[in-house]
């Protein structure tokens, strides 16, 4: 089977969770092919950066869009140009993986929607990315043979938001791969990168969605002695700028890691902060999980159903639950362990080679 495999966002400015979820897949996808004796070719699609080089490399085999992502993006909105088909020819799949989808033309195509939070939470985003966003959607909808997204949160939202039936939409979850790290690895990662004894953790992308304000809110909250730890690119909004301002004795900030340094960082945290106003998945909260660390987490439904009752759930304008929380865990490493073991268990539940297996069965109702 062929598959033609967008990778678009790659060449965002940060290309977030989608694309290392998409990266993620691909690999697991090759590496199901090889096991089971057929091999699937996977030709990626890529479009040009914006500005700069790519964030992320698009792996070979690979052909690409001769224009910028937000070029492509719009002429699919607004045109039937663009086809993939016209890239990829004898693909026998196309596969979108974000929530953006060309005219289709001979061949079938799914396509992955990660969240509806364009139409659900517009404030989150800017003005032109909430429109475009939403002109993607509405045309994955119209255009998509099937839909692909990572948790049943996601499709309940589809569903309610577009008026598809169940039936046009397939859950697969995404997943994680543990790293294990000696203990001297360990502890070269905390002296480099400067990380307190005992601390809370961030991980993601600085934007006004994660809700990052309730934790420095938090943190200068009456008797709160927790230390946290903020890592991730900028994203858009001031909440870069406030977090930057707030850097303390208490708060370090570490701007984006390699992916080595981030679980690593993630396995030595006591807990790790999940407050998000809205999350399509959480792929920092199943990624400190396999690390068998905790999640803090707020209670928009796509956390609560990666984590399940492995961690500790939070509303998320709950400022003094935040602190009492990140204080107790920086507090008590028994809680953080014994939490933490039942959350790796559960991180079992979610590998990648699930979602390749989920993903090859939607591929070959289409072929």
């Amino acid at each position: 089977m062929k598959v033609a495999y967008s990778l678009t966002q790659c060449a965002h400015t940060v290309p977030g969770g989608t694309a290392v979820s998409a990266l993620e897949l691909r690999d697991a996808l090759i590496g199901l092919g090889e096991m089971s004796g057929e091999p699937l070719e996977i030709v990626a699609v890529g479009a040009q950066p914006g500005r700069g080089p790519a964030p992320l490399s698009v792996p070979e085999p690979a052909v690409f869009y001769p224009m910028p992502y937000p070029v492509l993006y719009d002429l699919w909105n607004r045109t039937a140009r663009g086809a993939v088909d016209r890239l990829v020819p004898d693909a026998d799949v196309i596969h979108i993986t974000m929530g953006f989808c060309p005219a289709r033309r001979q061949i079938p195509q799914v396509c992955t929607v990660h969240d509806m939070f364009p139409f659900a939470h517009p404030e989150l985003f800017t003005a032109r990315g909430a429109k475009v966003m939403k002109a993607g959607l509405s045309r994955v909808f119209e255009r998509a043979d099937l839909i692909a997204t990572p948790s049943q949160a996601s499709a309940d939202a589809i569903v309610s938001r577009s008026g598809l039936s169940n039936n046009k939409i397939r859950v697969v979850p995404w997943g994680a791969t543990p790293k294990r790290f000696s203990e001297d690895q360990l502890a070269e990662v905390r002296d480099r990168l400067r990380l307190p004894t005992k601390f809370v953790m961030f991980a993601g992308t600085l934007e006004p969605r994660k809700n990052l304000d309730v934790l420095l809110q938090a943190l200068n909250a009456p008797g709160d002695t927790a230390n946290l730890v903020i890592a991730g690119p900028q994203g858009w909004g001031e909440i870069g700028e406030r977090v930057a301002r707030s850097a303390s004795d208490r708060l370090r900030v570490l701007g984006s890691l390699d992916r080595e340094d981030l679980l690593a960082a993630m396995t030595l945290a006591r807990a790790v902060c999940m407050p998000s106003l809205a999350e399509g998945f959480g792929l920092p909260a199943l990624e400190a999980m396999a690390q068998g660390t905790p999640v803090l987490h707020s209670d928009c439904e796509a956390l609560c159903e990666v984590v399940g009752d492995t961690g500790q759930k939070l509303a998320s304008d709950d400022v003094a639950g935040w602190s009492r929380a990140m204080t107790e865990f920086c507090i008590d490493s028994a809680l953080s362990d014994e939490l933490g073991h039942h959350a790796q268990v559960r991180s079992q539940q979610f590998t990648w080679k699930a979602a390749a297996t989920a993903m090859y069965a939607v591929y070959e109702e289409l072929r």
